[in-house]
């Protein structure tokens, strides 16, 4: 399974109906919230990753991650290829995350 997500700078692009699976990959932070098109998604049992499908136009993606300060990264999951870098931090915190999903 490819990336469904392009970096495109400051946002991301997809195609319309493409599935989405962000993650968090870290020792402690957990997802606690998220939201896209302004509607809660739902997140795994392991609280570590939820999955949307992408609407057509410019959405925004909201993440709420919490645990102690660490070093954490946020990707979109790819399955069998490698992960697309979204956003990461060392040494901190962030009880909110936003991400611009345009979409094609």
């Amino acid at each position: 399974m490819a990336c469904s997500l392009t970096d495109n700078g400051l946002n991301f692009s997809a195609a319309k109906d493409a599935k989405v699976t962000v993650k968090i990959i870290a020792e402690n932070t957990k997802l606690v919230g998220a939201v896209y098109n302004d509607l809660p998604i739902q997140i795994d049992n392991n609280k570590t990753s939820a999955t949307f499908t992408v609407v057509v136009g410019r959405k925004i993606l909201l993440l709420n991650p919490s645990g102690p300060e660490e070093d954490v990264e946020i990707v979109e999951d790819c399955g069998t290829d490698d992960p697309l870098h979204m956003f990461g931090y060392k040494d901190d915190a962030h009880p909110a995350i936003g991400f611009t999903i345009i979409g094609t």
